[in-house]
């Protein structure tokens, strides 16, 4: 089996989908929240004077427990929606919460919109099991919830490049051309290593055990095809599959 080596692996897409962004625009510019909710994720070992003292931080106005303690390899105490004035600013009171050393992490409460974005055809007829979630149709609770980010507008990650290690793929594929990243050093064809790596004509990555540049080789690179429409299919063509995000950079180096 061919393998490649990744000069940019990016992991968590899923996450980075669905998480807001960070930084680029306060939360009140960002997507829609309930106003005067806050979800608050506590540490793993917190007690319930600990929520107690965190809840307090919201000015006395109440609070829920929305998921208990996880024992699993996340290691995360209760998740908790608490309730303030909503008259306060949403991004103060996000600054509040995490400046207790018991939360995580906060986040106003998102108003998602549920419906199916993506027209591709195994979206829609119920084949991509792994992009559903608790609100999609049809619902997976063990899916990603990718179709629930498309719902929410997350379907642009173009600045980000994924470096793929697995079997070749199939670049030329009407789910990959459009994302397929290219040297843009290198010049395809003329036999010179333009970029001076040490690679010649490697457009499209490099294939480290047949020592060329040939990234596909049929049948034999059938997975590392599969894998990279997984991650960045082009969604939203009505064709085959969507990949978690709709525009990515699939690069195999």
């Amino acid at each position: 089996m061919k393998r490649f080596f990744a000069s940019v692996i990016c992991t968590a897409l899923t996450a980075m989908l669905i998480a807001p962004v960070q930084g680029q625009r306060s939360v009140e510019q960002g997507p829609k929240f309930v106003p005067g909710e806050m979800l608050v994720q506590l540490k793993a070992g917190t007690t319930e004077s600990d929520i107690e003292r965190v809840a307090g931080r919201a000015g006395g106005s109440g609070f829920e427990k929305v998921r208990g303690a996880e024992q699993d390899i996340y290691r995360r105490g209760d998740l908790v929606l608490v309730k303030f004035s909503p008259m306060r600013s949403v991004a103060a009171m996000k600054s509040e919460f995490e400046a207790d050393p018991m939360v995580e992490f906060a986040e106003p409460n998102w108003i998602y919109s549920h419906q199916a974005v993506s027209n591709d055809t195994y979206y829609t007829n119920g084949s991509l099991w792994g992009m559903y979630g608790n609100a999609t149709s049809p619902a997976n609770q063990f899916g990603s919830e990718a179709g629930e980010a498309w719902a929410a507008g997350k379907t642009d990650c173009s600045s980000v490049w994924i470096g793929i290690i697995d079997e070749g793929y199939m670049y030329s594929h009407e789910d990959l051309a459009a994302n397929a990243a290219t040297n843009p050093g290198e010049i395809a064809g003329n036999g010179v290593d333009d970029d001076g790596n040490g690679y010649i004509d490697d457009v499209y990555g490099w294939d480290f055990a047949g020592g060329n540049n040939s990234v596909f080789d049929g049948s034999g690179d059938d997975h590392g095809t599969h894998v990279a429409g997984t991650i960045g299919g082009v969604g939203g063509n009505g064709k085959g599959v969507a990949g978690v995000c709709w525009s990515v950079k699939d690069d195999e180096r």
